[in-house]
């Protein structure tokens, strides 16, 4: 798809940022806070920003991945479900990095004769994962099939708890896969078997609160929980889906365990929005209730979701709280918190840490970037950013089967800058990919922005095309200063260029506007030439007066597209 820009009136906002997280508060700070060198589009870096810093610090970490938890399927899985972004890692992943990958699993499949373990089944649940991202064929994995593996045996799904039938639901339902059936094997699995092995596991509470998950014990665990959410949300949302499989219970069972375990984790969420397990608030357990909740196609973010089958409504939005010098309110801001400043070769690239300060919880990983951190986290804010986009959920992969990673490239958005004597200087870039700023006098986003960028500034793209001016500067009459274009032609007419052929209609010609400082529109004759309209002005400009070139919105193109969110230039008449 073609770029469309228009040259000299995109406005944008520039300016630096503490990114310890996104919700900043500068008079709880602690001396351990430090400054990202780093200026971002908008007032703070969006969601994409991380996930393209921790895609990028897998790949500098991980060159070769393998079998196995760290840096082997999680770790593919989540580069290659954020690809659809577009972002700068794309362009970092080595050639064959992928294929080199599934070659080692392959040689570890026949090094093992098809076993991976004899009492996960997750073994196979999550190497179906990758796989499927990747559009390779899960039942001719060196000769094995990994469904008829699944299966063959329901008591071996459970050896694991509760972890095997969770994992074997979401694994098989990322492609549509379907378990065999033998009747003659009175052992055999089926999802409808897992499914009720989830439902009789949910837990009692010692004060008799129904509700959640966990491992073991009496109180839900936020991880477990979230995790059996996810197995079970495609039933959940399609109860069509649900009662195909001729469960042995109802959906209104199903329902009513699904809405308890959503109230749970709201009832157990930490006041600065994110989730403990063993006691610890750490960002694995924030990471899997985001998955979740948008596996069930519930905001983040929302500070009322209805649970009609159980009659309530939560908030995931809390009072707000501070740690380690960082206010949050919710899970998407606390599960930024452990963003690992500087943890990457380059400013910009970083992973995830486990805890932020104090006790790790046992689990050895301490306050330091760790990888199984940095998966979560990384798949969790895909996650997230799919929920935005309105793509396919992070385990829903009817979108790669194909091996569509294949054809799936950074995007391209361009960086143009104006400089004050009017030349026009265009560059491409991914989303999210630093730039060093050109030579200038100084660079700002509009000739009304404030902020200043010099010459050799670090600057992350945005997702979308922007403009930089050089800045300029004259005092008018009344000694207010100007910050703008200056023209010497009094009846100076303009022209906006489009990379893409406009249709020549009244609605267009209507869209160009030329008003005066007190928001006037004044008298224009409009043309449309091709990717060119010509604004001519039907007046002559006042010496020292603010004039402001306006496009709205409604711009299309020749096939009817709408081709511009809507822009601004301003300009002075100074002889």
């Amino acid at each position: 798809m073609k770029k469309l820009w228009i040259i000299g009136l995109i406005a944008i906002l520039l300016m630096p940022l503490k990114v310890d997280a996104a919700a900043y508060d500068p008079q709880t700070a602690t001396e351990n806070d430090k400054t990202l060198d780093l200026q971002f589009y908008s007032e703070k870096p969006d969601i994409g920003f991380y996930l393209n810093s921790a895609a990028s610090y897998i790949l500098e970490t991980t060159p070769n991945p393998g079998f196995g938890t760290i840096q082997g399927e999680w770790s593919v899985f989540s580069l290659l479900r954020g690809m659809y972004t577009g972002a700068h890692y794309i362009e970092l992943i080595p050639e064959q990095y992928f294929e080199n990958y599934v070659k080692k699993v392959e040689q570890r499949v026949y090094e093992l004769d098809g076993n991976l373990d004899r009492n996960k089944s997750t073994e196979w649940s999550r190497t179906i994962l990758s796989l499927t991202a990747l559009g390779q064929d899960i039942k001719n994995v060196s000769g094995y099939n990994f469904i008829e593996k699944l299966s063959e045996s329901y008591k071996f799904s459970y050896r694991q708890g509760i972890n095997g039938p969770i994992w074997e639901i979401i694994a098989m339902n990322t492609g549509n896969y379907q378990f065999l059936k033998d009747a003659s094997n009175e052992d055999q699995n089926s999802f409808t078997k897992m499914i009720d092995y989830i439902l009789s596991k949910e837990i009692t509470q010692v004060n008799g609160n129904v509700g959640g998950w966990a491992l073991s014990g009496k109180l839900p665990d936020p991880d477990i929980t979230g995790m059996a959410l996810q197995a079970l949300a495609p039933y959940y949302l399609d109860r069509t889906l649900y009662e195909s499989l001729e469960p042995d219970q109802s959906y209104e069972t199903l329902a009513n365990a699904v809405e308890r375990a959503i109230a749970i984790l709201a009832d157990i969420q930490d006041e600065n929005g994110g989730f403990r397990s063993w006691g610890t608030l750490n960002s694995e357990s924030t990471a899997q209730v985001i998955v979740a909740l948008t596996s069930l196609q519930i905001d983040p973010l929302s500070d009322a979701v209805k649970l009609p089958t159980i009659n309530r409504t939560v908030s995931f939005v809390k009072q707000g709280q501070v740690r380690d010098g960082v206010w949050t309110n919710n899970m998407i801001d606390a599960l930024l918190s452990f963003y690992a400043l500087n943890s990457g070769t380059d400013i910009g690239v970083g992973g995830f840490k486990h805890v932020t300060t104090g006790d790790d919880g046992g689990g050895g990983a301490g306050t330091i970037v760790n990888a199984m951190a940095t998966d979560q986290a990384l798949y969790a804010l895909i996650a997230y950013d799919r929920f935005l986009q309105k793509q396919l959920p992070l385990y829903r992969m009817m979108d790669m089967q194909n091996g569509e990673y294949k054809t799936m490239k950074a995007q391209q958005v361009a960086l143009t800058y104006v400089y004050a004597d009017g030349k026009i200087e265009e560059q491409w870039y991914a989303p999210y990919e630093k730039v060093k700023l050109a030579d200038a006098k100084g660079w700002k986003k509009s000739p009304f922005a404030e902020t200043v960028y010099n010459t050799q500034t670090a600057f992350v793209m945005p997702r979308e095309s922007i403009m930089l001016y050089e800045q300029s500067s004259i005092i008018s009459e009344s000694a207010d200063v100007y910050e703008g274009r200056i023209i010497q032609d009094n009846v100076k007419p303009w022209t906006v260029t489009f990379s893409d052929t406009l249709a020549d209609n009244a609605d267009n010609k209507k869209a160009f506007t030329i008003r005066d400082h007190q928001g006037l529109a004044l008298p224009v004759d409009i043309v449309i030439d091709d990717k060119k309209v010509h604004i001519k002005p039907q007046f002559t400009y006042v010496e020292n007066q603010r004039y402001t070139v306006e496009v709205d919105a409604t711009v299309t193109n020749k096939d009817g597209r709408l081709v511009l969110k809507g822009a601004k230039m301003p300009f002075v008449y100074q002889p």
